[in-house]
């Protein structure tokens, strides 16, 4: 092997092994509320329906922001339940990431891409939500209207 390909080689080996090692630290970086809320996204995005409520509380709310208007979209588990068994009948291909996330106390900020992937190429949205943790189970969600989403 040449002395420029063993180089080469060694550098992605490198960059690779940094940024592995920095995704790990930032996943194992998050506190407990934040990670509840990352766990709620990744139910969601396997549509694990059963996983999502195991983390929200009995009484969850969800609610949907636009403008002056504030929605009751979900009032209790079994509501959400409903709610997300037919969001996943008709979006069955649907997915949420977390491209920011904050907290302070009992609220987690999230900007949100959510959309779906059609011929290869993402059809979506992005929009903030905050998250309400209470006994280190998601107790309210706020929905923030959509917009498109910032792809740089």
């Amino acid at each position: 092997m040449s002395r420029k390909i063993y180089n080469r080689l060694l550098i992605a080996v490198l960059v690779l092994s940094i940024s592995i090692g920095m995704a790990g630290q930032s996943l194992s970086g998050k506190n407990d509320a934040e990670q509840k809320v990352l766990d709620f996204v990744t139910a969601f995005n396997q549509q694990d329906v059963e996983a999502m409520l195991t983390l929200a509380s009995t009484d969850v709310t969800w609610m949907s922001v636009s403008g002056e208007t504030i929605s009751k979209e979900a009032s209790g588990v079994e509501d959400l339940k409903a709610s997300m068994l037919a969001y996943f009948s008709t979006h069955p291909l649907s997915f949420s990431s977390i491209e920011q996330i904050q907290s302070s106390g009992p609220w987690v900020t999230t900007l949100e891409r959510a959309g779906r992937l059609v011929e290869g190429q993402f059809k979506g949205q992005c929009a903030y939500a905050v998250y309400q943790l209470a006994d280190g189970l998601i107790r309210s969600v706020w929905y923030f209207s959509a917009h498109p989403c910032d792809m740089q």
